[in-house]
């Protein structure tokens, strides 16, 4: 296993080897789980939008904007944003974090403490 320290960049993180590594892009983390990004499932969620994202550790994660479930029990329909660790090694999609977050920003900011 790999551990992974952030740089400045943000599309980039460094190993502890000293070799720059690439973020993950959204097209190798659909490859490594397809089923996730096909228009029903994005129906079914109510997701809008994904991204990629590297956290201050250098783990990557899956940033999504999302109606999801909102609009349950007779609530207005609300965009939010939600966040799934990514495996490192096979880039497939891991169970969400706990929190959910208003704006990109705050998400973003979230990644940076971590």
């Amino acid at each position: 296993m790999t551990l992974c320290l952030s740089t400045l960049a943000v599309d980039s993180y460094e190993c502890h080897r000293g070799k720059i590594m690439p973020k993950p892009t959204l097209i190798q983390v659909s490859a490594a789980q397809r089923n996730w990004f096909t228009d029903g499932n994005k129906r079914f969620f109510g997701d809008v939008s994904y991204e990629v994202a590297v956290s201050a550790s250098g783990k990557p994660y899956l940033l999504r904007s999302t109606y999801g479930w909102t609009d349950m029990f007779g609530r207005p329909r609300r965009l939010h944003w939600r966040i799934n660790p990514l495996d490192a090694k096979t880039l497939k999609i891991l169970p969400l974090v706990e929190d959910v977050f208003d704006t990109k920003n705050k998400a973003l900011k979230w990644l940076r403490s971590q």
